[in-house]
């Protein structure tokens, strides 16, 4: 359900600026937006019942940011293929997914999620699986994974669940349409936020 396969990926660019020129989040709740855009062209966060945010029109609001983005993303793709190919790592369904992977700046987003509060049970409902980067704060939560699309009682039983914790730079394949959450390890933390870059495979094998 996730996979870890880089780290000390590292950008020339402060998210605090970027944040600083967004507009401010909207809340949705249950009521989910089918993409990722909006005709404003304003870059903003979508907040949803998960308390996850997810950034709207990154790449035309910041289309530089997104190119090194895809950069880094090639990079990763191109070290992976030689990895195969020399018989050091093995071809994974997470794998096949992001070396098939088409990169569009439109699937370059950003994750903001309260470092006290995390990210409550849920499946990504508008992507079935993601690469995600850690970018500022990664490892102030916990990501857990529960096989399956149902979410309800996600913590009941812990022998079910698996789980990573991130750090900056660190970059992980993940099956977004499981079942997920992500717990907080700093909860008495105060206006401290998660950002994690994140593209979404849009590839699926054998359809």
């Amino acid at each position: 359900m996730f996979q870890y396969i880089a780290s000390g990926i590292k950008f020339d660019w402060n998210f605090d600026d970027i944040v600083d020129q967004m507009d401010e989040d909207k809340y949705y709740g249950d009521n989910i937006p089918p993409t990722m855009h909006d005709e404003t062209k304003k870059a903003y966060f979508q907040t949803f019942y998960s308390k996850v945010g997810t950034s709207t029109n990154f790449g035309t609001y910041f289309p530089k940011q997104a190119e090194d983005v895809l950069n880094k993303i090639y990079d990763i793709q191109q070290t992976i293929r030689k990895r195969i190919s020399n018989g050091e790592m093995s071809p994974t369904p997470l794998v096949d997914c992001l070396l098939h992977q088409e990169l569009l700046i439109k699937d370059v987003l950003f994750l903001k999620i309260d470092a006290a509060q995390g990210a409550s049970p849920h499946i990504d409902r508008r992507r079935k699986k993601s690469l995600n980067i850690g970018f500022q704060n990664s490892n102030v939560c916990t990501t857990y994974f529960r096989p399956g699309e149902n979410f309800d009682n996600f913590f009941d039983d812990y022998t079910k669940l698996t789980a990573f914790t991130m750090n900056d730079g660190d970059a992980y394949l993940l099956d977004v349409g499981q079942a997920h959450a992500v717990r907080s390890t700093v909860p008495d933390a105060k206006n401290m936020f998660r950002y994690v870059i994140s593209h979404s495979l849009r590839y699926q094998p054998n359809s």
